[in-house]
């Protein structure tokens, strides 16, 4: 067996890493907030199909989303849909599990 020695560093390095948000809490916290009355600001929103496909379904069955940057947006609810429309997860389990749910609180 080989030994590696680590010496500590004679410098005083430092850095900020940016971890990328997690699409499923980011999508809870959109649903919360779709179902909520009035606005809530969700920040550090990871950039992804997932996000995309749960913003989109929202707009689709009438909630209002407001971009403020590219990872903070504006959630105003609840609106309901007042027509019957057609919403594509596409490929995202969290998003159409919490869309199923979501609509279910409808009255179309």
């Amino acid at each position: 067996m080989s030994t590696v020695r680590i010496s500590k560093s004679h410098t005083d390095d430092s850095a900020v890493v940016a971890v990328p948000g997690s699409k499923s809490v980011a999508n809870r916290a959109l649903m919360i907030a779709a179902l909520t009355n009035g606005s809530s600001t969700i920040s550090y929103l990871p950039n992804g199909d997932d996000t995309e496909a749960m913003l989109n379904a929202l707009v689709e069955l009438g909630v209002s989303i407001e971009h403020l940057n590219d990872d903070t947006v504006i959630v105003t609810g609840p609106v309901q849909p007042s027509i019957e429309c057609e919403v594509n997860a596409q490929l995202a389990g969290t998003t159409s599990r919490f869309l199923l749910a979501k609509c279910c609180l409808s009255d179309v």
